[in-house]
């Protein structure tokens, strides 16, 4: 089916791949109900324990201290994960496997973020994976400050595993010690060691009583959430340099996160900083260079910096993953 050009028509966007299915809203560009073989794999939400499923975070991954933001002098109530979640977006290309989704700066925004900016998000679907691809564009004259992040919540236990079975594995060496989280939601200095051996965390309730697990700067860019009886969702991220992992003890989901930058470091005095693990990363202004990108479909030009990112979940059946350890 060709791709042709809409504007926003309905709330719920559904895309199809043979046993593959999966529901977007445009309210927050949110991934609702992902299905594979029958399975689901996006918790359906619940707001005793979490009201989200899969928000986008945008222009900010974490908290800010006191939550907000300084700019130039002035303060901008900018809370928990930015505004992406609450914004409608509008769907500016669609077919039967694939969705494209926009937001712009408008009023409400920018009374929390003084930018102007362009967020695109591309969902794809296949046989196996969802793939999402993110592109930032700054059409202003001055850097902007940005985070951007994935939150997705997964089903806890999925496809009929045992909870006490259930682990993440990282494709590559990761460092144990995770930084605590102070109070207001902070990044502190101080760390923690959680109990990874050989790239491999089972998971319990007790790791997650002091809030998410952070990765910084994983070395690991593939981690694969996997339930004890061979099926697994694989996570592969591009540009996305920090993972999360979070859940509240007894909930029924864990998300598995990734982020370009992260919350403000309880110690640092800086709230506005070009240190990417100090809350913000920055996009060049019109008149510098462009950002580099991964892919060719955005060209970008001195007039739109852009910044593309990419992240895919892909579900892995039993017989696959066997195959793919023995190899």
């Amino acid at each position: 089916m060709s791709r042709k050009r809409l504007s926003e028509t309905s709330t719920l966007v559904k895309l199809a791949n043979g046993s593959v299915s999966v529901a977007i809203s445009t309210l927050g560009a949110e991934p609702q109900d992902w299905r594979v073989d029958g399975n689901p794999l996006i918790w359906p939400g619940d707001p005793a324990w979490w009201p989200k499923q899969s928000p986008i975070l945008f222009p900010l991954v974490g908290w800010t201290r006191n939550g907000e933001i300084r700019i130039k002098g002035k303060r901008y109530p900018l809370g928990l994960h930015g505004f992406a979640s609450t914004q409608g977006f509008e769907i500016t290309e669609r077919s039967t496997t694939s969705v494209r989704m926009r937001l712009v700066d408008n009023a409400s925004t920018r009374a929390l973020y003084p930018f102007g900016f362009a967020l695109e998000v591309e969902y794809a679907l296949s046989s196996t994976s969802l793939s999402a691809r993110f592109t930032v564009r700054n059409p202003g004259p001055e850097p902007m400050p940005y985070a951007l992040g994935l939150h997705p919540g997964f089903v806890f236990p999925f496809a009929g595993g045992s909870p006490q079975e259930h682990e993440v594995v990282f494709g590559k060496g990761v460092s144990p010690h995770v930084p605590r989280i102070a109070p207001g939601g902070l990044i502190a200095r101080a760390s923690r060691r959680v109990p990874l051996e050989n790239g491999r965390l089972r998971l319990a309730p007790e790791l997650f009583e002091n809030d998410a697990l952070c990765f910084l700067d994983a070395a690991s860019t593939d981690v694969a959430y996997v339930n004890g009886r061979g099926q697994a969702i694989e996570i592969s991220v591009e540009d996305f340099p920090h993972i999360a992992l979070w859940t509240r003890p007894g909930a029924p989901y864990l998300s598995s996160s990734a982020g370009r930058a992260i919350a403000t470091l309880r110690a640092s005095k800086a709230i506005f900083s070009r240190n990417p693990r100090c809350g913000f990363s920055v996009l060049e202004g019109a008149r510098a260079m462009a950002s580099p990108m991964s892919g060719d479909r955005d060209k970008a030009s001195p007039d739109h910096p852009i910044l593309a990112m990419r992240q895919a979940l892909a579900y892995v059946s039993p017989e696959k993953r066997s195959a793919g350890e023995k190899a």
